[in-house]
């Protein structure tokens, strides 16, 4: 067995960096000194972040799980629908004119009238803080200060493969949505 003290020292630093990073973008608005630079340099940098967060869980899942390799299947499967779903959420990014990726949340809200929005949209709507940093960092925290590298595993390939079915799901109404607020 590996020694428990290095995973619960990496959910440590984990839950420490997100604290981090957020109070970065609070000073900024606090002192009035937001740029559309600051929130793509944020936005960018949390992504390789997190992209080399996952691809390291990938050395953990075939180190601890050499004989499953459909853990490690599922692992690369989850970081390219990690990669799908950003490159749609940049890409509403870039139409909105806004750096910060927490602005798709904001946008599903406001683009989507509440009469097209069934079941599966009102759930996504509900749940969306689960896709929040705020929220799978400190999942990611508890699981390591727990010793479980396996439901952390889980639970990041879950989440991920949730997070581009939610994008996919979203993103035709939010760009025709969005195409109607701003008009032709």
């Amino acid at each position: 067995p590996e020694p428990y003290w290095r995973l619960a020292l990496a959910g440590v630093f984990w839950q420490m960096a997100a604290v981090l990073d957020r109070c970065d973008g609070e000073i900024a608005r606090v002192k009035l000194c937001e740029s559309k630079f600051g929130a793509w340099f944020d936005t960018i940098t949390d992504n390789i972040a997190y992209l080399a967060t996952y691809v390291a869980f990938l050395f953990g899942v075939q180190h601890l799980h050499p004989d499953k390799p459909w853990a490690l299947y599922f692992g690369i499967s989850a970081i390219g629908a990690m990669i799908v779903a950003l490159g749609i959420m940049y890409n509403y990014a870039l139409k909105t004119g806004n750096g910060s990726l927490q602005n798709y949340l904001v946008g599903f809200r406001a683009h989507v009238p509440a009469h097209e929005k069934n079941g599966i949209y009102r759930v996504l709507e509900r749940y969306a803080f689960i896709a929040k940093r705020d929220f799978f960092a400190f999942v990611h925290f508890l699981c390591c200060v727990l010793g479980s590298f396996e439901l952390l595993y889980a639970y990041t390939v879950g989440g991920l493969h949730l997070l581009v079915f939610a994008v996919l799901l979203s993103q035709r109404k939010m760009l025709a949505g969005q195409r109607l607020a701003t008009g032709p």
